[in-house]
């Protein structure tokens, strides 16, 4: 995504709010702002916490704005009589790592550091297609996807603190394990088929491919909507590079 005004707020906001920030003796406090998130309108947040000698604690908070969802999304979707149109994307998201720093400094944080890390992301897509129904024709249809992943790993990286201030924390590799649950609803107007009916076709029919397809789908269908639940083991692999104030 260009450079686009969204950026350029965000990073004004930030400076302003560092330098206003006070100045004390002891640099035992960063607050970071992440600079590949912005790329994407993602805000990524990061206070970290010196807790002893050569030992931190980082909280990561993330905010996706709200977008539409990439071009190209039917080469997830599409499958058969199914077909995806237009998308809407939202996220947010939480990352706490306990870093253990390999050199020890009575008065700042900073230098190499291994990093265990926990972390939960939350992503909604508002989706809307078409049905093609065999009495109706081609016929609306609206989806919302919650997607829910929870992780654990260790990821290394350095955390420099330059002119006692300016604080730069690169993480260049973490590798993490989880869990990613997914539940959507499906609701399609003016077909002539009822939703058990159309979850037993989106059963044997509709391939979620990158998507959704997150392990053995579950298909219900109610009175007025169907409901796909699913479940998988993810890998999590961050990177990740923030800038911003030490005091």
């Amino acid at each position: 995504m260009p450079f686009n005004k969204t950026i350029i707020k965000h990073l004004l906001f930030a400076l302003i709010f560092f330098l206003g920030l006070p100045s004390l003796q002891a640099q035992k406090n960063s607050i970071k702002l992440g600079i590949f998130g912005l790329t994407y309108g993602r805000t990524n947040l990061n206070y970290e916490r010196k807790l002893g000698k050569n030992k931190a604690i980082n909280v990561q908070v993330g905010l996706q704005t709200p977008r539409k969802f990439p071009s190209g999304i039917n080469t997830f979707v599409l499958n058969r009589d199914w077909d995806i149109v237009a998308g809407k994307w939202r996220a947010n998201g939480i990352t706490i790592d306990f870093r253990f720093y390999r050199k020890q400094r009575k008065t700042s944080h900073g230098g190499f550091y291994l990093a265990p890390f926990l972390s939960y992301n939350y992503n909604k897509l508002i989706l809307v297609g078409t049905y093609n129904d065999s009495n109706n024709g081609v016929i609306p249809t609206n989806y919302k996807i919650h997607l829910h992943n929870l992780s654990i790993g260790v990821k290394i990286g350095h955390h420099w603190i330059l002119n006692e201030h300016l604080s730069i924390d690169i993480s260049f590799f973490g590798l993490g394990i989880g869990a990613l649950f997914t539940d959507s609803i499906l609701k399609v107007t003016g077909s002539s088929k009822n939703y058990q009916e159309l979850a037993q076709e989106m059963e044997q029919q509709l391939d979620f491919g990158g998507l959704t397809n997150y392990g053995a789908a579950r298909f219900e269908g109610t009175s007025d909507h169907i409901k796909v639940t699913t479940s998988r083991p993810l890998p999590d692999i961050k990177f990740s590079c923030s800038m911003g104030y030490a005091f």
